[in-house]
């Protein structure tokens, strides 16, 4: 039984020690936000030239509220943006880590509790084993030996126990000291953030819905300028086909006037004189092979 309370005790301050890190790893993310800030750039869609979204290195969270953020602009493009949503969608995110952390914090704390009261059971387990409940409270009994064995070990897990909610009440009130001040950090990343927006994005977006209609009559004299550049461009290309087609006409209308039967004849007398000159040339053959 002696031992049995240590090792209960040990594995509950391992435990300990695996959320205390657990939760110090969760703040030092929540600080870390928004905190790249020369990497903070807004999107432009390369076809009408409206905001489209915004971009920027950071962990897990920034980029959750970067694909947030991305995904209603993208969505609402050319439209009146609500900054109060754009707000809510960092406040968002970054409550969600809060709330985390603020999970996480007293959860040692509740390990030692719960180290204690496995303690203080297993204590009086032993004095109910040894019967030394039965000796205490029996008035005249010679027993003491069984008594003061009962109450040492009762006292011996009670003083493990107190162990592990001393380590709870310490790693609970180091992870609020120091969220505390991570807590500042990250807030002070997101005001950056918020302001960012406001200063950077905000003047890019239509305010009112005029703004809006302004901002689409110029994409789309732009649209009409450069529609009108590359029809005339497709013109020049037309006529340059057209001229091809004419030639090709001329030349074919050419071939279809040549006289076919008189181009047959000349082929014909032109075979009949090589057939002549052929018997000749077998003549002037031999003659030479007889002068050698």
């Amino acid at each position: 039984m002696s031992y049995i309370v240590p090792i209960i005790v040990l594995i509950i301050v391992c435990l300990q020690i695996y959320f205390f890190v657990m939760n110090v790893h969760r703040m030092r993310e929540y600080k870390k936000i928004f905190e790249h800030e020369s990497s903070w750039e807004i999107e432009h869609s390369p076809e009408t030239g409206f905001v489209s979204g915004i971009s920027g290195d950071g962990n897990k969270v920034f980029r959750s509220i970067k694909e947030s953020i991305s995904k209603y602009l993208g969505s609402n493009s050319g439209s009146v943006i609500d900054f109060h949503l754009l707000k809510d969608a960092v406040d968002r995110h970054c409550d969600a880590v809060e709330n985390d952390i603020n999970t996480l914090t007293p959860v040692p704390l509740y390990c030692g509790l719960a180290g204690t009261m496995a303690g203080v059971i297993i204590g009086l387990g032993s004095l109910l084993e040894t019967g030394s409940i039965t000796a205490l409270l029996s008035s005249g009994s010679g027993n003491f030996g069984a008594a003061a064995e009962g109450v040492n070990d009762l006292l011996q897990g009670v003083a493990w126990a107190m162990l592990a909610s001393i380590c709870g009440i310490f790693f609970t009130t180091v992870g609020s000291i120091l969220f505390k001040r991570y807590k500042l950090q990250g807030e002070s990343g997101k005001n950056t953030f918020l302001a960012w927006l406001q200063a950077k994005l905000l003047p890019e977006l239509p305010s009112d819905t005029s703004d809006a209609l302004s901002k689409l009559v110029k994409n789309l004299n732009k649209f009409n300028n450069t529609f009108a550049e590359n029809t005339s461009n497709l013109g020049g290309a037309l006529k340059n086909v057209n001229e091809s087609y004419r030639i090709q006409a001329d030349i074919i209308k050419s071939v279809h006037d040549m006289d076919v039967m008189k181009m047959a004849k000349a082929n014909v007398n032109v075979l009949k004189e090589l057939k002549e000159c052929t018997d000749k040339l077998e003549v002037f053959n031999n003659y030479l092979n007889f002068r050698k």
